[in-house]
This record gives structure tokens, C-alpha cells and sequence, in this order.
């Protein structure tokens, strides 16, 4: 992904959420807090025997179901939004980026009924992990993944997301 591919495009360095955030979308600006990064450096601690940091950052996408639907297409040949991508990339000790639609996202928290930022941060652990290498093509990938999940979220005393059914 390319920085022309997500206009908004900001590095956001792990334990780290604090940096200058440029936002495509302005929905986001309520989540994007001290909160989620405090947060993420639990859920990465609690995942700290399970995965390696070898890397310095990554990039964050903050951005629309249009934009999350043309990366999709662009990137997978699929020509429908999804709630968040992840593009490795581990030149300059950076991870990757990842990109996540609001759209969609909302409407999977609202029809799973559980907090939309609950949800935000499963999201933002799923793509790491991805960056990290995690991947759920077949059902033994899945359920280890998923398992690193669950710890993450359960260390900030979120329920398990796989509880409820995904889009």
C-alpha cells in the first residue's frame, strides 16, 4: 500500500498511539485516544510470550467504507468493503500498515451488540497480528489466532468477540 493509496496514511509506533494522527474520516477522532494506546500496550504485553517485536511501528489507515472497498479491490480483487486490512511491509523496522473502514466496523458492533470500541481494539489486534504473520486461511490457523485474540482482549476484560458471529 502506498501512501497515495490511503491519503491519510500516519505511522503509529507500538506502545505509542500518541503520535500525530491524520484521520480520513472524522468519526474516528473520538476513538483514537490515551485510552487505545494504553490499551494496545496491554493487549501487546499480554501477547508478549506468543509473538516478537520485531519491529519498530506500523501504519494506521483511519478511513471509509469507500476507501477500505477500493484497497479491497485494488489489493485482494475483491470489490466490497471490509472492516480492516493489513498490508506488510517490514522495510525501515516498520511492520506494515494496516487500513480500517468506520462504516463497517460500526455496523459489526452494533449488530453483535458489543461496545463499538471493544470492537476497534479486536480489530486493531487482528491486523497486528497479521503484520506479525498470524493468518486464518484454514481452521488450525484460525482457531490460533483467534486464541491470541481472546488473550489480548481478555487481559483489558473484553468478551470474547468470536462469541458472536462476525460479517
Amino acid at each position: 500500500m502506498t501512501e497515495a493509496d490511503c491519503e491519510s496514511l500516519t505511522w503509529v509506533h507500538p506502545f505509542d498511539l500518541t503520535s500525530d494522527h491524520i484521520l480520513a474520516d472524522a468519526r474516528w477522532v473520538p476513538f483514537i485516544t490515551d485510552d487505545l494506546r494504553h490499551d494496545l500496550n496491554q493487549m501487546l504485553q499480554a501477547l508478549e510470550t506468543d509473538i516478537a517485536y520485531t519491529a519498530e511501528g506500523f501504519g494506521c489507515c483511519w478511513t471509509t467504507n469507500d476507501a477500505l472497498q477500493s484497497l479491497n479491490h485494488k489489493f485482494r480483487d475483491k470489490d466490497k468493503p471490509t472492516n480492516v486490512l493489513s498490508f506488510p511491509d517490514e522495510t525501515d523496522g516498520q511492520l506494515g500498515d494496516l487500513a480500517f473502514g468506520y462504516e463497517i466496523i460500526a455496523q459489526e458492533a452494533a449488530s453483535l451488540d458489543i461496545p463499538l470500541d471493544h470492537h476497534i481494539r479486536h480489530l486493531l489486534i487482528h491486523g497486528l497480528l497479521h503484520l506479525y504473520g498470524f493468518d486464518h486461511v484454514d481452521d488450525e490457523e484460525a482457531q490460533e489466532m483467534e486464541a491470541l485474540e481472546i488473550k489480548a482482549l481478555a487481559h483489558l476484560q473484553i468478551p470474547n468477540p468470536y462469541q458472536g458471529e462476525l460479517v
